[in-house]
């Protein structure tokens, strides 16, 4: 069989799959009926260097300066960077920006690895905070204001506060309640808004407010965008947004550069120009028919009996997040479930799938979703709900209406997570679960030297280990491991996750003590 990159990509295409992962445009078919079939059969000829008129991206002028302005305008920002090496660049550089000099950064401990990255390279002094967890659903929930302020004032000399809102599975902060608390100290805010950079437009094409706010729109100092996530820019492009004019554009841009290619994607560019384009041109239409689609979907998935789905007041509820745990599934049987039906999620974490929606998912994928979830219903292991004494959630949508702000109510959730309970043998623990531990933190080993997993409680981590995805680093280096940390690692690696950070011996890197010498 070939093995190659350009032939799985091939057959991957041919076969008839519906997308709930990232990209946000979700193949061809978008900028085909849109009228971009162009840009689409061009694209080897579009990848060229900077040759006379066609700008240059660390000195932007003419048609890379045009499409900034456009994101200018989507976005209300002082200034828009294009970015060519993801979020994450744009994450370090603003991080060595504004927190150069081993100045204090308080930063949720469920960022992406680059923000980890970026603290350390910045050679900043981490304070983490922890955000709440959602007990029935088994994920990490918003970083709240309370948390925030509390950290603020056991430390007065911090110059950064940063932290995702979105998280990974869709859960916004109240950015405008920590903004208010940064703006009164002084502390810059970086907010990591890589799962939302659809928030704006929705606001700007709907204003009907059932999405949360943008964090442009609650008084975030700077916010950096994964396009390619949820909207139409191909993978790897993404923007930086200027929100407080006071900001340092100067260094700000010498360590973009620092962190980017000197010879950046014009591949990835002209998505970035083509996606500005089409919602300047589409938006009013596209967003309406994504959130339609939403409506739908959480209407009819309501009345499939044992599939359950996360509703919290601050999630931004085009992050689809199922639970079939009531018909006897865990997260991994149901995304086996879902990709023999030829449907990709984004995410499996404990008895959770994610599915990530995009601007290019049209109706037949919700569809497609809705009947693989049926089949699911057909096929429960307990031939009645009751048969675990677990009482049916109340439908939480009235038919025809939209309320995303309703959750099940307090019997049914402690029923269900007494359900998570009496099957947690043979089930692995999720993120919440780990996140909630302290573990104790020493220094950064500077030699390391490699263990057995197996044999690693007690020692201190010397190289980061994060499951991807997500990309949280579930122990970083300093912090020692303990064996509930083990196990939950141990689980992973058997269900064949991905995790950096172990070897293919099942070997991590862990700190070298003068007994080792």
């Amino acid at each position: 069989m070939d093995k190659s990159i350009s032939t799985f990509l091939m057959r991957h295409r041919k076969k008839d799959t519906v997308s709930f992962h990232m990209p946000g445009h979700k193949g061809s078919r978008i900028f085909k009926k849109l009228g971009y079939s162009r840009f689409l059969s061009n694209m080897a000829d579009f990848d060229i260097t900077e040759i006379d008129g066609a700008d240059n991206l660390f000195k932007p002028e003419s048609i890379i300066r045009e499409t900034m302005n456009k994101y200018k305008e989507i976005y209300g920002s002082c200034e828009t960077y294009l970015l060519v090496n993801g979020s994450t660049g744009g994450l370090i550089a603003s991080i060595m920006t504004c927190a150069a000099g081993g100045e204090q950064v308080i930063m949720a401990r469920n960022c992406h690895k680059s923000i980890f990255a970026g603290v350390e390279m910045a050679g900043a002094q981490p304070i983490y905070i922890k955000p709440e967890l959602i007990e029935n659903a088994g994920i990490t929930g918003e970083v709240t204001k309370t948390e925030v302020a509390k950290a603020i004032k056991e430390n007065p000399e911090a110059k950064v506060l940063i932290l995702p809102s979105p998280n990974y599975y869709g859960i916004c902060s109240d950015i405008e309640a920590i903004s208010k608390l940064c703006r009164d100290r002084g502390i810059i805010l970086i907010v990591d808004q890589a799962h939302g950079a659809h928030l704006k437009p929705f606001e700007k094409y709907l204003k009907n407010g059932l999405l949360p706010k943008s964090a442009e729109s609650q008084g975030a100092d700077i916010v950096i965008n994964s396009t390619h996530k949820t909207l139409c820019t191909f993978t790897q492009s993404a923007i930086l947004n200027i929100m407080n004019p006071e900001i340092d554009l100067d260094v700000l841009e010498v360590n973009l550069q620092r962190m980017e290619s000197s010879s950046p994607s014009y591949l990835l560019m002209c998505s970035l120009d083509v996606n500005a384009d089409i919602i300047l041109k589409h938006g009013d239409e596209l967003f309406k028919t994504w959130m339609d689609n939403l409506a739908f979907f959480y209407e009819k998935v309501s009345e499939i009996d044992g599939i359950s789905v996360v509703r919290n007041t601050m999630l931004d509820f085009s992050k689809i997040n199922l639970d079939a745990l009531c018909l006897g599934y865990d997260g991994y049987e149901l995304e086996k479930h879902l990709t023999d039906a030829e449907i990709f999620p984004e995410l499996t974490s404990g008895n959770l799938v994610m599915c990530m929606t995009g601007i290019g998912n049209d109706r037949s994928d919700f569809e497609r979703l809705l009947e693989a979830l049926k089949n699911l219903e057909s096929r429960s292991k307990y031939e009645h709900t009751s048969d675990r004494g677990i009482p049916v959630p109340e439908k939480s949508l009235e038919k025809g209406t939209f309320k995303p702000e309703i959750s099940f109510d307090k019997d049914v959730t402690k029923s269900v997570i007494s359900l998570n309970k009496e099957m947690a043998v043979g089930k692995t623990k999720n993120s919440a679960d780990i996140m909630r531990l302290n573990p104790d933190r020493t220094e950064i080993p500077h030699h390391k030297k490699s263990v057995k997993l197996e044999a690693a409680a007690g020692e201190v981590c010397a190289l980061p280990i994060v499951p991807y995805p997500p990309g949280i680093p579930v122990i970083c280096p300093g912090e020692k491991f303990t064996q509930e940390i083990v196990d939950y690692l141990i689980d992973l690696y058997g269900r064949g996750e991905k995790i950096i950070g172990i070897s293919p011996e099942k070997k991590v890197s862990v700190g070298l003590d003068n007994s080792d010498d």
